[in-house]
């Protein structure tokens, strides 16, 4: 459909009908890319020193080896990924934000 800003929205059911089509039935979780699944150079391992949630948005601080890092994220994310003070996670560089992901050691 599109948005009275012209911009084009596909509804969450037809994506998922044309993943179901392509990628077989299952979890839906098979249908994200794993960490191994994207370059080392844009990923540095690190571990949750600070975790602040306030209202829609977490702010997470993880160090990495002697530097501090810090991103924010939505509430939901922080909760999805049931982040907490003390765990491993790996941040995930773009040239325009930092992204977290749940290490899964």
């Amino acid at each position: 459909m599109k948005t009275p800003g012209g911009h084009h929205r596909i509804p969450e059911e037809d994506i998922e009908k044309h993943l179901r089509a392509s990628l077989g039935h299952g979890s839906r979780e098979k249908w994200r890319v794993a960490s191994d699944k994207i370059s080392e150079s844009n990923q540095l391992a690190g571990r949750i020193l600070e975790l602040k949630v306030d209202g829609l948005v977490a702010q997470v601080t993880i160090s990495v080896g002697d530097y501090r890092l810090t991103s924010i994220i939505s509430a939901d994310a922080a909760s999805d990924l049931r982040l907490k003070i003390g765990d491993n996670v790996v941040a995930l560089l773009k040239s325009s934000q930092v992204m977290i992901l749940r290490n899964q050691i």
